[in-house]
């Protein structure tokens, strides 16, 4: 049994030689720790192992460790609970991704193709599951980024271009792709990297860039996301509102999917292989 918590990420076996004991691993030592603590138990290192950690308790005890841990959620998201802990983060973004992806091959949100006129980029071989869309994954993806007004943020928090403005916030997801553990801060990276993409000078920037992945990766971070009142562009919430479900599920798989593609293209329409070399 896999389980993800706030106290890490675990496998839970029977043990082979004691059959009212369970043996749960994990692959980081401040898991295991936490783990070991709130179980009273004593941490093992197996670095011959799969695992390089683990604790061995009677399943009584794990079974009051489990129950404890569902009595005490007090978060409506997990993934964004564990949002800002950096390769941690990541590391479950990735988990909850492949899943995901596992999900829409069985496209359990099947349903008769809406009458439109206008050919998507979702759109690819027909099938018997084949869905076409009305708008492409650019506008969606812009529509999300849009619909929280950064420059009404920049006033509220005081971002300056003297002080580096937007790029203290885009520049470290940029980088490396960490997530801010304050979501206002990435709705606001989205918010100027769909401007600078598409209106503040890196228009030449091409899917191959770190800075059209970065406005890949914070689309799905925040597109399940509400905007605060505060901060919400109306022309665009009313456009976003507009989109249905199977329309924004379908955009975020496909740029999941974009994430594993293979090879390498120019990262600049103004550049050759030579150049990039």
């Amino acid at each position: 049994m896999w389980i993800f918590n706030k106290d890490g990420f675990f496998s839970a076996v029977a043990h082979r030689d004691k059959p009212d004991h369970v043996m749960v691993r994990a692959r980081r030592k401040e898991d295991i720790e936490a783990l070991a603590r709130a179980l009273g138990a004593e941490a093992e290192l197996t670095p011959n192992a799969d695992y390089a950690y683990r604790v061995t308790v009677p399943k009584s005890d794990f079974a009051d460790y489990m129950q404890a841990s569902v009595l005490d959620l007090d978060y409506p998201n997990f993934k964004s609970a564990c949002a800002g802990y950096g390769a941690r983060s990541q590391a479950y973004h990735d988990v909850w991704t492949v899943m995901n992806d596992f999900q829409a091959e069985a496209r359990p949100y099947e349903s008769p193709e809406p009458a439109h006129s206008r050919k998507s980029m979702l759109a690819g071989p027909r099938s018997a599951h084949h869905i076409d869309f009305p708008y492409s994954v650019t506008e969606i993806e812009w529509t999300c980024a849009l619909r929280f007004d950064g420059y009404k943020y920049e006033e509220a928090v005081g971002l300056d271009d003297a002080g580096g403005g937007f790029s203290l916030l885009v520049d470290p997801i940029v980088e490396t792709r960490s997530l801010h553990e304050d979501p206002l801060k990435n709705f606001a990276a989205f918010f100027a990297l769909q401007r600078f993409l598409h209106k503040w000078g890196g228009e030449h920037y091409t899917k191959y860039s770190q800075h059209h992945i970065a406005y890949d990766f914070l689309f799905l971070e925040c597109y399940r996301r509400d905007v605060p009142a505060e901060f919400v562009d109306a022309e665009y919430q009313r456009k976003w509102q507009g989109l249905s479900q199977d329309e924004v599920e379908a955009a975020a798989a496909f740029v999941r999917n974009s994430f594993r593609r293979k090879g390498f293209g120019h990262i600049s329409a103004y550049k050759t292989s030579a150049d990039e070399e």
